[in-house]
């Protein structure tokens, strides 16, 4: 979709690169990332634009349904968890978000603040977890959206626009300022010691194989065991 102005939705073969516009989205602006989940009702390809969400057929572009909110921006990319679907934008500035019922696109719960601006949450096990552009960490019960915690990562602050990912029992937070923050999962906030790069990261972090990859403005590192 369009990050701007009327958005088109258009699928391209992946054997020719053959692309055919399936519809002008109803939407005037998108800018997260589409993708195909799993429901009880088929493959659903799971799109958002301003103040929608959608859900289509993969195959053909059909809408499958569609749910209003009044969030005008977002960005984050849609998440399945416990059988709904994570939406969540930076705009207006109380930032809700909420999930839907995988498949029917209904209202399974929401929250009226604390959602993230550019990042993606993630879920490990129970919980939902958002990096906040303002350096703190938002933790929720993934089926309910009650909080548990919102702490700030680092006392000397911290930004973020790279989405965290988890491995091994541990979230891996990126910030602006050069610092990737290791945060144990769980119920409780438990930080350890943050690896500093001395350049600004702005990607999310990757995981293969047992390594991590950190792009910083500069280099791209690999950590291991």
């Amino acid at each position: 979709m369009r990050h701007a102005g009327r958005g088109f939705r258009c699928g391209v073969c992946s054997r020719d690169g053959r692309g055919t516009v399936a519809d002008q989205a109803p939407g005037v602006s998108g800018w997260s990332s589409p993708v195909v989940l799993d429901t009880p009702r088929g493959p659903q390809l799971i799109t958002t634009a301003a103040r929608f969400t959608y859900g289509l057929d993969p195959a053909t572009g059909k809408e499958l349904w569609r749910f209003a909110d009044e969030t005008e921006v977002k960005t984050p990319t849609p998440i399945a968890a416990h059988g709904t679907v994570i939406i969540a934008g930076g705009y207006p500035p109380g930032r809700p978000f909420f999930a839907l019922r995988l498949g029917a696109g209904e209202l399974a719960w929401k929250a009226s603040k604390g959602g993230p601006y550019t990042t993606t949450p993630i879920v490990v096990g129970e919980h939902l977890y958002i990096a906040g552009d303002n350096g703190v960490l938002g933790c929720y019960d993934a089926r309910t959206g009650t909080p548990v915690y919102q702490k700030r990562v680092s006392a000397k602050g911290a930004t973020f626009s790279a989405s965290p990912v988890s491995g091994g029992g541990k979230l891996y937070l990126a910030s602006e300022d050069g610092d990737l923050h290791i945060v144990r999962a769980g119920a409780e906030f438990a930080a350890e010691e943050p690896i500093s790069f001395g350049e600004p990261l702005m990607a999310t972090p990757a995981l293969a194989g047992g390594v991590l990859f950190v792009r910083s403005q500069g280099h791209l590192h690999a950590l291991g065991r």
